[in-house]
């Protein structure tokens, strides 16, 4: 059977919500039960190669500028195109005057195959390659953290998502509640908030606030590998099977 490769922008406009870190996790969590999965760091700062610890030669820069890239294995079934950090920028300008630029990406990667799942980590700024990013994908999933200018930061995607599907259709498949915890009236106000403006679009699922989800960049390990027993790799288990169940 032929495989459909869905591609999901990982995005909001708020910073430190953990858009990284759901990446990471989530991608892990589907390649550990057999999915094919390409992350592509569409973010200048580069977490995604931090996070893996991994470089090369060329990167999304040079696969916007002259379709050519390295892409890296990184775990069993998971790769990564790193964003080629600063020189990114090269990108933008080389093609803020092109034609059509919004399309770059989707050309580029027209025939890519052999993925059950794309996922591109965006940035919290609204860049020339972030529309690009949001007219590859198929589908936007947003992470919000507890406080509300996430929800701020949540709006401002969806509505450069309503911009973008002037021309390509994404589609909003869900909003993810992270850092939640429960003991802080913070917390429940907003999980209230986020349910009472999308309903069932919002995961059941939760990802706790948990210590353990912190250390794992720096020790270049995903939650799994990490601390497989904490409560940050039991609910990143809960969003791959949910995951997969909404898409």
């Amino acid at each position: 059977m032929e495989v459909v490769l869905k591609r999901i922008a990982v995005a909001t406009s708020k910073g430190g919500v953990g858009k990284t870190t759901l990446v990471t996790n989530l991608s892990a969590g589907l390649a550990s039960v057999g999915k094919n999965v390409l992350m592509i760091d569409c973010d200048a700062q580069g977490n995604l190669q931090n996070q893996f610890n991994v470089k090369t030669e060329r990167t999304l820069r040079d696969l916007l500028l002259d379709n050519e890239v390295d892409v890296v294995n990184v775990r069993q079934n998971l790769d990564l195109i790193n964003s080629g950090k600063q020189n990114l920028a090269d990108a933008e300008m080389a093609l803020s005057g092109k034609t059509f630029r919004e399309a770059v990406l989707k050309e580029r990667l027209k025939d890519l195959s052999g993925y059950d799942y794309v996922f591109c980590d965006l940035s919290p700024t609204i860049t020339l390659v972030n529309t690009m990013a949001l007219y590859f994908c198929d589908y936007l999933l947003i992470p919000v953290s507890m406080s509300f200018y996430s929800i701020t930061g949540a709006h401002q995607i969806l509505n450069k998502a309503v911009e973008i599907n002037q021309f390509s259709e994404i589609t909003l498949m869900g909003i993810i509640l992270n850092m939640y915890d429960k003991r802080t009236k913070m917390a429940r106000m907003v999980e209230a908030a986020v349910r009472d403006k999308w309903g069932e679009l919002v995961f059941d699922t939760v990802i706790r606030k948990n210590i353990a989800i912190e250390e794992a960049p720096s020790q270049h390990k995903t939650i799994f590998e990490h601390a497989p027993d904490s409560h940050g790799a039991k609910d990143f288990t809960k969003i791959t099977d949910e995951f997969l169940l909404r898409i």
